[in-house]
């Protein structure tokens, strides 16, 4: 009798010891609860230097955060450095929940892409992704963003641009442009090749655009509920109404297109 009380007794512990070891190794978040408020911030740092061989394109795929993009004829490198946070109810969700936020970087050939992952659902939590990039200037550059200002500097090459909300600055662009924005506002100064394309649109927000005066380019920029302002720049065979103006720049090798629903356009030669 007494044996048998023995082995009973080694079965539930060694029973209860698989258990816990069950409970000790499980690293899932288990049901995700909605968290009432986000005045609790955790962060951590990153850093990418990716070599250029063959590549000729960045990539940056993001959801929500800052993106500065400058290129520059100092580097042989694609250099990324940036921020992650969680914001949640406390410290110990935000850390928790942190494991949920990366970065990754694929090199695909001629493209170096970087993406942040996140979850689907945010059940009120706040996931921010900064991005800081050095490139160099002769780079294509395409950016996709949900929600954050996005800056790109210095390129010579073709750079497009998607967002939901916030402001978007492109800032001595030698290149083709497309920027897609629902809310916010466009600024651009850029110089447009023959045969190039700037392609300006927003829903909620305004556009500036400044190009050379000797710009050469079919134009038309029209905003529903907004106005249209060239200055210092010469019009041929211009159309105006109350919310559009075409046109032709030059000998219009090019095409600008500038359009909005709520916002004025200002276009500025220099």
């Amino acid at each position: 009798m007494k044996k048998l009380v023995f082995k009973l007794l080694q079965s539930v512990m060694f029973i209860t010891l698989i258990l816990i070891n069950i409970n000790c190794n499980d690293n899932s978040l288990g049901p995700i609860e909605n968290v009432d408020n986000t005045n609790y911030v955790v962060s951590s740092t990153f850093s990418f230097n990716v070599p250029v061989v063959s590549q000729s394109k960045l990539r940056l795929e993001g959801v929500t955060g800052k993106v500065i993009i400058i290129g520059t004829t100092q580097t042989n490198s694609v250099i990324v450095t940036g921020e992650k946070r969680v914001a949640s109810e406390s410290i110990k969700d935000a850390e928790l929940h942190m494991s949920e936020l990366s970065v990754i970087m694929q090199n695909l050939g001629n493209e170096i892409t970087f993406k942040t992952i996140q979850p689907e659902k945010s059940y009120g939590r706040s996931y921010i992704v900064d991005y800081f990039v050095y490139v160099p200037n002769n780079f294509e550059i395409s950016n996709d963003m949900v929600n954050g200002n996005i800056q790109v500097e210095s390129i010579s090459n073709n750079v497009a641009v998607s967002n939901v909300n916030g402001t978007v600055t492109l800032n001595n662009i030698i290149g083709s442009t497309t920027v897609s924005l629902v809310n916010g506002l466009i600024e651009s100064n850029q110089t447009l090749p023959l045969n190039g394309n700037i392609t300006l649109s927003t829903v909620n927000g305004g556009i500036k655009l400044s190009i050379p005066q000797n710009t050469s380019a079919e134009f038309s920029g029209a905003s529903a509920n907004g106005s249209v302002i060239l200055s210092n720049l010469s019009l041929q065979n211009s159309i105006i109404t109350t919310h559009s103006v075409q046109g032709r720049l030059g000998s219009g090798q090019g095409k600008v297109a500038l359009s909005g629903v709520n916002g004025n356009i200002n276009i500025v030669g220099f």
